[in-house]
């Protein structure tokens, strides 16, 4: 059986490009703090931190060959880079939906609970979600016409959303975050609903091609290749955005660095990728 760990080292120019782009997420949570955090920066740093969290759990998990569980919170991760950049981009009416959006929740996540619970037969006693409707507009504002919750937060879809960030923000790479919603997006859901395409996606077996355990090993480092690249570029776009709200061009110019630094000095790694894609 092939050796997974001495094929993956393959990957380090690219697990070291993202590790290298996820410590700039740190670097721009301080620098935030240091220019007074303003409203939005202010209110959007949880999504920064669980960037962070999400980013060694990535790593781990690539380093282990879990590569389905690697793209499960790489949407989470792609997700959380694109509503941090839009909310600090759009209208104060969808800014304003996703802070209510969060109030509501919380509120509603007590009433999911007593419904769990009801289901071993316990119960934790609330009061009818009707009579917080009366005095919750957070709550009102989420709640469909049968009573039921509104399934998310915005009527914007995602790639929408990518287009009104870059509509705001010139240098933001668009293209860029739209290759990475199509290659992690349809992956992860698969993942997520269990699907048997969502267990087999990441090992050769598809359209009858049996192929050997060495190839199903190169595959497995090639997507882990992909993923770390996109994911740490994903943080230029962060960059870019809040660099017209405070001064971090200097964050975005080690960034555009580290691309070249951690990545295009690496001809061997890079030649490697290219003759797996032209084998898939």
């Amino acid at each position: 059986m092939p050796d997974y760990s001495s094929n993956y080292a393959k990957a380090k120019p690219y697990e070291d490009y993202f590790n290298a782009q996820t410590q700039l997420v740190w670097q721009l949570i301080s620098l935030v703090e240091k220019h007074g955090r303003p409203k939005r920066l202010a209110k959007l740093d949880a999504l920064l931190f669980a960037l962070l969290s999400h980013s060694g759990s990535i790593v781990q998990l690539l380093r282990s060959a879990a590569v389905p569980e690697a793209y499960l919170i790489s949407r989470s991760f792609f997700e959380k880079c694109v509503n941090y950049c839009y909310l600090n981009v759009c209208s104060e009416d969808q800014y304003d939906n996703q802070l209510s959006w969060t109030r509501q929740k919380m509120l509603r996540a007590l009433y999911t609970r007593q419904k769990a619970y009801k289901n071993i037969e316990r119960d934790i006693p609330l009061p009818e979600i009707s009579e917080f409707l009366k005095i919750n507009k957070d709550l009102e504002k989420f709640t469909g016409k049968r009573g039921g919750e509104k399934p998310n937060w915005t009527e914007v879809p995602i790639h929408q959303r990518i287009r009104v960030i870059k509509e705001s923000v010139d240098g933001f790479p668009n293209e860029m975050y739209l290759l990475t919603m199509n290659v992690v997006y349809e992956y992860a859901s698969e993942v997520a609903h269990g699907t048997l395409y969502g267990a087999l996606f990441h090992v050769d077996v598809f359209w009858g091609k049996k192929g050997s355990l060495d190839d199903n090993v190169k595959r497995l480092v090639s997507m882990s290749m992909d993923l770390l690249f996109f994911l740490g570029y994903l943080v230029n776009g962060i960059l870019e955005v809040v660099s017209t709200i405070i001064p971090a061009q200097e964050l975005l110019k080690v960034s555009k660095d580290n691309l070249k630094d951690k990545i295009q000095k690496n001809r061997s790694a890079l030649k490697h990728q290219e003759g797996e894609h032209n084998k898939d």
